[in-house]
């Protein structure tokens, strides 16, 4: 059994996933499966009306992230660091978005490396379109952001420098504090920080209300 079904049999066997009257929840905060391809074209016909609807996508899951690894820590009492970023990438690798592997991570600097082997979303997507000339995992970036933020207490930002939709064998991601930026490189943040994200989401989010 590979990782990622080790933790899918973790979440569901351990009731964190469950369903209710043609409800769907983890850890008890509402979910909705999609098809890959229903979601790909989606986000395609979207892209065609909205120029920006990567920096939305980020945006979204860096907001998400923060709040859910908030969420994650009062009500369950998730308190280590590392035992937070695991807890929601785990949701992610529920939800099909992959299975995140940890390349190095260093807290205190923000500073942190993931790849994403297998990143159904960029696999399929390629395979509906063809191959793209610039990554595409801008919702799973912002995942990415806004977990580390929501534990380091730093503006972070997450850059995609390989994705299997533009050929390569693997996505890659890198999360760095805004001042390490290399020229060229470009992302999807408003640099707002995880506070201002948490005033934000207070009264809009599915994840705080669980959180009350």
């Amino acid at each position: 059994m590979d990782e990622s079904n080790k933790t899918v049999t973790r979440i569901v066997g351990g009731g964190h996933a469950t369903w209710k009257d043609g409800e769907f929840f983890v850890w008890n905060i509402p979910g909705m499966n999609l098809p890959m391809y229903t979601y790909i074209e989606i986000i395609e016909l979207l892209r065609k009306e909205c120029p920006k609807i990567d920096q939305i996508l980020y945006a979204v899951g860096e907001k998400q992230s923060v709040l859910a690894a908030d969420y994650m820590k009062n009500k369950f009492g998730i308190k280590r660091a590392a035992d937070q970023i695991n807890s929601v990438l785990q949701q992610t690798a529920l939800l099909g978005f992959g299975e995140l592997k940890c390349v190095k991570c260093n807290l205190e600097e923000g500073v942190a490396l993931y790849k994403n082997e297998k990143s159904p979303f960029a696999k399929y997507l390629r395979q509906m379109y063809g191959l793209t000339a610039t990554a595409v995992d801008a919702y799973l970036s912002g995942i990415l952001a806004g977990t580390l933020q929501a534990v380091t207490g730093k503006v972070l930002v997450c850059i995609e420098t390989k994705c299997i939709a533009k050929g390569d064998n693997y996505c890659f991601f890198e999360i760095k504090q805004p001042k390490d930026l290399r020229d060229g490189e470009a992302h999807y943040s408003k640099l707002l920080g995880p506070e201002k994200i948490r005033g934000l989401g207070k009264e809009k989010s599915m994840i705080s209300s669980a959180n009350q």
